[in-house]
């Protein structure tokens, strides 16, 4: 197999220990790698072709003005090329937090250059080694949503390794578009809702303890990679140890475009710094959060965190999760509040401004972060969500879910999406109003799909406790090529199976 392994930013220090996986994957089964990386050009052996966008970038500089982005375009037109400009949060500000993101600005040409430069650096290495198969990795960088976007038109798979960073951390599956969903789970779940009875109803006590161990966790407690209450102490302190960490990634003159999504203009970063000061110093003399939960029937929303790739690239029309609150608090039945929650580690991004805004709605009750998430999760009537995992919590619970974009989990039948805005005040009188939900049909959809999901995922193998750099490298070389295997049988069935392909999301009615 033919893979294009790319490393998409420096700022996490990750490249030689990328690369070292790449050359595994190379000498030790028999793919062909490509290691595509950007940032400080460096040293690699010539083991694997090794290719380095910066360098590319000044040597073709003509070639890339003078080539024609429209061109580029039309001749992609499944590939959403934009976006990969929308989703990099460091050279534009799409999600309107004003200026407490260390945004750089640019021109449309710097900003059209940098899309050009990517498609014809991939497009080069794609031709000459014929790919097969992209490994993109997470989707929170330019890089990144570029090689999801233009593999859609070249007809190549792209993936990326998501880590279930909530329950099982040693486990991994690979997922195949920008919204974290994987085809072959997908399918999987399709065919435990046909056999059903045959199954999984011999295993229902099972999943049902697997469920209860679930749940006992709350995601946004589990390990250092989600986020606690966040204060103004903690802010000094992370921001001078982020400070002599990322020193590298700093520069005091403005960055070309091709390098201002790594590297930090420091004024744009002082300047951000002192934006979220202010918004925690206000913070902390405002008493605008509840910490109470309310009595009465309500809907609960947790807001996202921004700037992140759920909402830039997975669902970039939601970046104003504002209006996404006032279209729910318009169309709520009377009776009902809706309980809002932020993302612990929003601490300071939003302005006061964006609270005193919410506040306004007066069927809207803001409640502080420390409000447990389970428990508002129980309490509620209905989860609305844009694509966060309350979602998926609610729904093992046995909760009513409303989803506005796609999601990880959005093959759950039962889930009800929102493709109109419009329908949202019906949507939500059918669902709390007429209990449109049967429990029955509910409890059989997330059963199938907690069973698929624990069948689609692999675990890594570590070779021991403390692994050197060199087997840690190994394992996740063999945890890739096992999951490419178990891709390319997906993707090859035997004879006569058909293949289940990603599709878009439809809103259903349970009754």
């Amino acid at each position: 197999m033919n893979i294009l392994f790319a490393h998409p930013g420096p700022q996490l220090g990750r490249s030689d220990f990328y690369f070292d996986v790449a050359e595994k994957l190379q000498s030790e089964f028999t793919h062909r790698v490509v290691f595509a990386y950007n940032g400080p050009k460096k040293a690699f052996n010539k083991s694997v072709s090794t290719w380095h966008f910066d360098s590319w970038v000044e040597e073709n500089r003509k070639s890339i003005e003078e080539a024609d982005l429209r061109d580029i375009q039309e001749a992609h037109p499944q590939s959403h090329l934009w976006l990969c400009i929308a989703a990099e949060r460091l050279i534009t500000d799409y999600s309107m937090l004003g200026g407490v993101g260390a945004q750089q600005s640019y021109a449309l040409a710097d900003l059209n250059f940098l899309i050009k430069a990517l498609a014809l650096f991939y497009q080069e290495i794609i031709k000459k080694y014929d790919i097969e198969v992209i490994l993109a990795q997470h989707p929170d960088n330019v890089h990144s949503v570029f090689l999801f976007e233009f593999g859609k038109s070249l007809r190549i798979p792209a993936f990326m390794l998501w880590r279930d960073y909530y329950w099982d951390p040693e486990t991994f599956l690979l997922c195949d578009d920008l919204h974290y969903r994987s085809s072959r789970l997908r399918k999987a779940y399709r065919k435990y809702m046909k056999n059903y009875e045959q199954c999984l109803e011999p295993r229902e006590e099972a999943v049902e303890n697997l469920i209860a161990f679930k749940l006992k966790n709350d995601p946004m407690s589990t390990g250092n990679h989600f986020a606690r209450p966040f204060g103004m102490d903690k802010h000094l302190k992370n921001s001078w140890r982020w400070l002599l960490r990322e020193k590298t990634f700093f520069g005091v003159l403005p960055m070309p475009v091709t390098m201002g999504y790594w590297k930090k203009n420091v004024l744009c970063a002082l300047e951000s710094w002192f934006h979220r000061l202010k918004n925690l110093t206000v913070r902390s003399f405002s008493s605008y959060m509840a910490h109470e939960i309310p009595e009465g029937p309500y809907v609960y929303f947790p807001l996202h965190l921004q700037p992140e790739a759920s909402l830039l690239a997975a669902a970039p029309v939601f970046q104003n999760q504002l209006a996404v609150i006032q279209a729910i608090s318009a169309s709520l039945p009377a009776g009902f509040v809706l309980v809002v929650k932020d993302h612990p580690k929003m601490a300071g991004y939003r302005s006061y401004s964006f609270y005193k805004r919410l506040k306004r709605f007066p069927n809207v009750l803001l409640v502080a972060d420390s409000v447990s998430n389970p428990m508002l999760i129980e309490g509620a009537a209905l989860v609305a969500t844009i694509r966060g995992t309350a979602g998926f919590q609610a729904a093992l619970q046995g909760k009513p879910v409303l989803l506005f974009a796609r999601a990880w989990y959005d093959c759950i039948d039962a889930i009800v999406k929102v493709n109109n805005l419009n329908d949202l005040p019906v949507l939500l009188g059918d669902l709390l109003l007429h209990k449109q939900v049967n429990s029955y049909v509910y409890k059989r959809n997330v059963y199938a799909f907690v069973q698929a999901f624990e069948g689609v995922k692999r675990k890594r193998k570590r070779v021991h406790q403390i692994e050197s750099a060199e087997e840690k490298a190994g394992s996740y070389a063999q945890l890739l090529n096992d999951l490419f295997e178990d891709e390319m049988e997906f993707r090859n069935p035997i004879e006569g199976e058909p293949v289940v392909e990603q599709s878009y999301v439809k809103s259903i009615e349970i009754v």
